[in-house]
């Protein structure tokens, strides 16, 4: 039959030819018919200057690009703006309406008759409509139906007969319909037609006292109940995965949960639930990412006219952590607070990570180290334990770190460093101490050892080592920073580990050789750099921000069988005062090449202090000369590689991300961390916002980073950031903070359906993992549609909506194109997505939209046209 299409737009563009480009991504066409092409008018394709692989045309915004000999900007938006109406030339009226569409975005209906009845309604490229009658009958005939399209582009439905039992339909290649009652035991309340991938025919059904059935068609017709003694409520979504699993998100209503549940091929569940609530639902959708494979879902309340989404970002890099800022603790800036914290030490060994905060400066320098427990409900307010010095001075925690498991006993352990401590002969020469983990009260240390002189501050910085000599035992680090000796200054020591602890005799030791800078001012273990089995270490010979300093410099040492340490490389600089070497780094294998990398910073590089991190590849012969990577700081003062850490694997790829701070090195320094994806071919890459915190002024945020580890519990790691000087709110204390790695986003839309109670939506993604959303409201008797369009490209993008009539259905194409049929008969088509325009204006045969589709490697486009807005045709054009 036919149909009038008319074209509306908001904002008109005279002299421009606006194309609405809808790319679809590369999965191939399943099926072009051969009647299809032969009515499709084939024209030569001059090649476009951008190739068509993959996307859905964001990645093209801002670029000119040559079709057809003719040069079109790609706008960098995406708009709700300019639609399509096509009626369907009928005067029967439809109170039910259930859309579908093929893979091609071709729009195809179930329709109840409002006397009795179920009729197709199509819509074709080009606006070419068609309606047709499958099954006549009483008032109750196919008031419930549900559509799918096969892969030879085949209709097949499931509705209600007269009785209110369960009927199929399919089509057949001539056009003609099957019909037959597959259930006359049960009335049913909704109904679901799925396609398994074989093409067979599956059927989830909810009877009117809320119980699940599931029939399924193989040579007969099989029944089973689902979820037996649930009742379900209305409003469940369900899907078969590619695997032919089934995956429905319904509501418990006895229990008010909201659950995820899997049936596998195998006959078992497996029941997750997303959230519990007595407001919570009716309304409530889910949908597969197509885009990342991950389920999205959405839900409502009864007393609330908003929406929460939760999105699952397992997999993905953007949004994976916290956008809030949560304070862990402060304490005072006179005891030094968080001069040094670790959040990765499982130090009680109870399989969750605890909080170990240092102060130095407490108690007339004697000095404490707080520990935070952490259980399944994060960490306390107030520290659960304290190990302190033993007399003013002492300086006790001035340097903590993960020693790794030095002793074998399955637990890691604890190494803190006291710089003013003193000997058993009384001499002020630093004192290191371990604790062994596995205890939740200490009486002493399990080890400790004392500097070789008086004023070396032995435990000026400590660190694990890792194992360099591979004997399953982990080694440690100690330095002496006030070791002088003539031209050098500081003394680093090693102590490897072994069953019964390290011994009280260092292992092996290196001394710095070079005037006003201190060996071991920084330290690390760096896994192996070379491929040789032996941990290797890094240390940076520098100062601080508070004294002038001379050339720094960066040495890195190979592991071998009797720990005897051997120098690989060193790097340093001709220019003094640039702190090079006042963080070292083992980065992991981030190139994946089998050899482990290094990074060092040098936060006072160049004459503006912008800062350097400097990065080197790992090989077979260990690390070279030149740098990989250089990061520069960006902004005068800035002091770029103040602190870095590995912060844990933010994006699922198996690679831990890297965290660099900048706190600033003038009076009103907010200071500011960043991170860093670790990345195959550019080592370490920026994402779209890198960064992770800033502070406020004169805080300097970024003193220290600590990350990996794992205080609640959770499987999600937490990164841990400290300050000296204010906390986040700007007042005078010491401060750790930290973000948390998120599997889900969680976001309320409130207020969608004018203050009304939303009873039912349908959650939709296209191929780009946009989210569209259809809303049904009972008293506003209407439906909406909801849309961020610019998501992709803007992560601020605000909701818009446009409401439509109650009796309405929704689809949306692969390329986010929305259609709706409503009751007036009329297939209302979003025709603003990625738009072109180009200089040349065209009186007539304006392109209403333009769709791209790669099929194995020949890429079609499928053109709309309108000649002076009365007569439609459809293009192909082809290109190899």
């Amino acid at each position: 039959m036919g149909a009038e299409r008319v074209a509306s737009r908001e904002l008109l563009l005279p002299s421009a030819l606006v194309l609405l480009l809808l790319f679809s991504v590369v999965t191939p066409i399943l099926s072009i018919s051969q009647s299809d092409e032969t009515s499709l008018e084939q024209n030569q394709v001059i090649a476009p200057s951008t190739s068509f692989s993959n996307g859905n045309g964001e990645q093209f915004a801002g670029q000119t690009m040559i079709i057809n000999a003719s040069d079109w900007l790609v706008d960098s938006t995406r708009g709700m703006d300019v639609w399509q109406t096509t009626t369907i030339n009928t005067s029967l009226t439809f109170d039910e309406i259930e859309l579908s569409r093929d893979d091609r975005g071709r729009a195809r209906g179930c329709l109840h008759e409002d006397s009795g009845g179920v009729w197709i309604a199509t819509l074709e490229f080009g606006g070419t409509t068609t309606i047709t009658q499958v099954d006549a009958g009483g008032v109750e005939l196919g008031k419930k139906c549900s559509i799918v399209i096969d892969e030879r582009e085949l209709l097949h439905i499931a509705y209600t007969n007269e009785s209110g039992f369960l009927k199929v339909a399919y089509q057949r290649a001539s056009g003609l319909w099957n019909m037959r009652t597959i259930e006359n035991q049960t009335s049913v309340s909704k109904i679901t037609l799925l396609l398994d991938s074989a093409g067979a025919e599956n059927v989830v059904w909810l009877d009117s006292n809320n119980g699940l059935h599931f029939a399924s068609y193989t040579t007969w017709w099989t029944h089973q109940e689902l979820l037996k003694g649930t009742r379900v409520g209305a409003q469940y979504e369900v899907y078969l995965d590619s695997d032919d699993s089934l995956n429905i998100f319904y509501q418990n209503l006895d229990t008010t949960q909201m659950i995820h549940g899997i049936l596998g091929t195998d006959g078992n569940w497996t029941l997750t639930t997303l959230t519990a609530g007595q407001d919570l639902g009716p309304a409530m959708s889910f949908a597969k990412d197509p885009s990342t494979g991950n389920i999205q879902y959405v839900y409502g309340s009864s007393n609330s006219s908003g929406l929460t989404i939760v999105r699952d970002l397992t997999g993905q890099e953007n949004g994976r952590l916290s956008p809030s800022i949560e304070t862990l603790t402060t304490g005072a800036v006179s005891d030094e607070y968080a001069t040094q914290v670790i959040n990765d030490l499982d130090f009680d060994c109870d399989g969750i990570d605890d909080l170990i905060v240092s102060r130095p400066a407490a108690n007339t320098e004697i000095g404490a180290v707080d520990i935070f427990w952490g259980s399944g409900m994060g960490i306390s307010s107030l520290p659960d334990y304290n190990l302190t010095g033993s007399a003013g001075g002492d300086r006790f925690g001035s340097a903590i770190a993960n020693a790794g498991d030095v002793n074998g006993d399955g637990c890691s352990d604890l190494i803190i460093g006291a710089p003013g401590a003193t000997n058993n002969l009384g001499f002020a020469t630093g004192v290191s101490y371990i604790f062994y983990g596995g205890n939740r009260t200490y009486s002493a240390a399990n080890w400790s050892d004392a500097g070789e002189g008086g004023g070396d501050k032995f435990g000026g910085t400590v660190s694990s080592a890792g194992d360099v000599n591979n004997d399953s035992y982990a080694d440690i680090l100690v330095a002496a920073t006030g070791f002088t000796q003539t031209g050098g200054e500081g003394k680093v020591y090693l102590y490897l580990g072994s069953a019964t602890g390290p011994s009280t005799d260092h292992d092996w030791y290196t001394r710095g050789y070079w005037v006003n800078v201190i060996q071991g001012w920084s330290m690390a273990g760096i896994g192996d750099i070379n491929g040789d089995g032996f941990d290797d270490i890094a240390l940076g010979a520098a100062g601080s921000f508070s004294e002038l300093t001379g050339n720094g410099r960066v040495e890195v040492y190979t592991g071998s069988l009797l720990g005897s340490m051997t120098l690989d490389n060193y790097w340093t600089t001709t220019t003094t005062n640039t702190l090079l070497g006042y963080s070292v780094l083992g980065i992991g294998d981030v190139n994946q090449d089998g050899y482990d990398d290094f990074a060092y910073s040098e936060p006072l590089y160049d004459n503006l202090a912008l800062g350097k991190v400097t990065v080197l590849r790992g090989s077979a012969n260990g690390l070279p000369d030149n740098p990989a990577l250089e990061l520069i700081g960006t902004e005068s003062s800035q002091a770029f590689g103040s602190a870095m850490s590995t912060i844990g694997d933010i994006n699922d790829d198996g690679l831990s991300e890297i965290a660099i701070s900048s706190i600033g090195i003038n009076s009103i320094g907010s200071g500011k961390v960043e991170y860093f994806f670790a990345d195959n071919s550019q080592l370490l890459r920026r994402g779209v916002n890198s960064i992770l915190m800033e502070g406020v002024s004169g805080q300097h945020l970024g003193r220290t980073i600590s990350g990996g580890g794992d205080v609640d519990g959770d499987g999600l790691f937490e990164i841990i950031v400290t300050s000296l000087d204010k906390d986040m709110d700007g007042n005078s204390a010491g401060a750790v903070v930290q973000i948390e790695k998120r599997n889900n986003e969680y976001s309320d839309i409130p207020m969608v359906m004018a203050g009304a109670p939303i009873d039912d939506v349908d959650l939709y993604l296209d191929d780009s993992g946009r989210f569209h959303l259809f809303l049904k409201s009972s008293i506003l008797n209407q439906t909406r549609h909801l849309e961020r369009p610019n998501a992709i490209t803007n992560a601020a993008d605000e909701w818009q909506g446009i409401s439509y009539s109650a009796n309405a259905s929704m689809v949306v194409t692969r390329s986010g194109k929305t259609i709706v049929l409503d009751d007036s008969n009329t297939f209302i088509e979003q025709a603003a997505h990625t738009i072109l325009t180009t200089p040349h204006p065209l009186a007539t045969h304006n392109r209403m939209d333009l769709d791209l589709v790669i099929d194995n490697e020949q890429s079609l486009i499928f053109t709309t046209s309108s000649q002076n807005a009365t007569v439609s045709d459809v293009e192909l054009r082809a290109e190899t």
